[in-house]
């Protein structure tokens, strides 16, 4: 089953949609790395099969953030000692879109700004939450280490301290 995330905010979010390039046209798409062309996070308005989703926050603008594959599975990783290439390099990219997810908090959450994140199952969205999995993050001191991850059914409330 893949994991879905979903944000929410009190103001409006900019949208990053995943058919923001018109393969049609003459614009050619150039990556840096193979790493870019699947790493990148999309940002979208909720579907309305999605809409139940709204009963976890306390926040008035709800969004859907996926990944290249279209959930959120990309969304976490946990490095071990022992691992084969082919699980690093996946874990690398899960890194890379885990990082990028946080860089787009970072630029949209304003001091004193609390923005949700709900994480759960494709399909579990209208199951209740976990409220012993609930956590916060303050953006000033939340380091990217070498695990993280979103649990099932876990509100994780993200805020930007007001410095005194």
């Amino acid at each position: 089953m893949c994991k879905m995330i979903y944000l929410a905010s009190d103001t409006k979010l900019p949208l990053i949609p995943i058919n923001n390039v018109d393969f049609d046209s003459d614009q050619v798409m150039e990556f840096d790395s193979e790493l870019d062309m699947v790493t990148g996070i999309y940002i979208e308005e909720l579907s309305e099969s999605e809409q139940v989703v709204r009963k976890h926050f306390t926040k008035r603008f709800v969004y859907n953030a996926y990944t290249y594959q279209g959930c959120g599975c990309r969304f976490g990783f946990y490095f071990e000692d022992e691992i084969t290439e082919a699980a690093k390099e996946v874990l690398i990219i899960c890194k890379k879109c885990t990082e990028l997810l946080f860089q787009y908090i970072r630029e949209n959450v304003a001091a004193g700004e609390v923005l949700e994140i709900y994480c759960c199952g494709a399909g579990a969205e209208h199951l209740d939450r976990d409220t012993d999995r609930d956590r916060e993050i303050e953006l000033s001191s939340f380091e990217i280490g070498d695990d993280f991850d979103f649990e099932e059914r876990q509100l994780t409330r993200v805020f930007r301290a007001v410095s005194k």
